[in-house]
């Protein structure tokens, strides 16, 4: 009861994603029952593509920015860091707070296990890619994945695990400027904007396609791109991506939150 209260953020969070899910899967089953399939990856898909779940890639960051960073802004701005740091060092402190805040990075990861844990009861089997003879007609995976659709769950996930804690840093990066926890929120999902394109047009398009000659990379440089894998030609370079992306995002953190005395300073403004 005790860490529901401390992460409450992190259970309302889950909840909505948790309810919406159920709710568009009770809506969009006649949908899928039309397919003539008991494929529970192509039963995620069209489920996700033909109904309201389409537009999470979108929102997505919130639903992970919000319960992570919540606790951290409020404790570095409220003043409760610097009485923590009495009973405890500093390193040590952040490292706890930075732990508490990851744990929000499973958020999607479990949403999307559960829903296909309901997708093979619904459909009694665990034989992912059985309709694969649909893919590419209704919204699904590559088809060229077909032959490894597992390792392609497993790695969906894990990539979306790993952006989300892409997510997490740079939230955990903007609130040690920002008093203001809803200014620190908006900020962050404006900065997930602003990277999209530079990603995606600039370096993906401008860059590597138009200067470079390097083709089939652009759709891979989009962040909101993960949900769908549309245009993503190459599996492993998408996780090369993400974990790029998780890497130098705690990269980025680790010197934000290396010098103890401005860190207490800013969070004293």
């Amino acid at each position: 009861m005790n860490w529901v209260k401390r992460n409450i953020f992190f259970v309302i969070s889950f909840s909505i994603l948790l309810f919406w899910m159920l709710f568009e899967i009770v809506k969009t089953y006649p949908i899928y029952l039309s397919c003539d399939t008991t494929d529970p990856v192509l039963f995620f898909y069209i489920i996700f593509g033909n109904s309201s779940l389409s537009f999470l890639p979108l929102i997505s960051p919130i639903f992970i920015v919000v319960p992570a960073i919540f606790n951290f802004h409020q404790k570095l701005h409220s003043g409760f860091m610097e009485y923590y740091l009495t009973r405890e060092s500093y390193d040590k402190y952040i490292k706890k707070e930075f732990n508490n805040s990851i744990i929000c990075s499973v958020i999607f990861p479990l949403i999307i296990i559960i829903f296909l844990v309901i997708g093979c009861i619904l459909n009694g089997n665990i034989d992912f890619g059985s309709g694969s003879f649909l893919y590419g007609y209704y919204p699904s995976p590559p088809v060229k994945y077909i032959s490894i659709i597992w390792i392609f769950m497993l790695i969906y996930i894990l990539n979306i695990w790993l952006q989300s804690i892409f997510y997490i840093n740079v939230g955990l990066i903007i609130s040690k400027k920002h008093s203001s926890f809803l200014i620190t929120v908006i900020l962050s999902f404006i900065s997930f904007i602003i990277m999209n394109i530079i990603f995606e047009v600039f370096i993906g398009n401008l860059l590597l396609a138009r200067i470079l000659n390097i083709h089939n990379v652009t759709d891979t440089l989009n962040l909101f791109n993960y949900w769908i894998y549309d245009g993503i030609n190459n599996l492993w370079l998408s996780t090369l991506f993400s974990l790029l992306l998780c890497v130098g995002s705690l990269v980025v953190f680790y010197f934000t939150y290396k010098n103890k005395e401005g860190v207490v300073i800013e969070g004293e403004k």
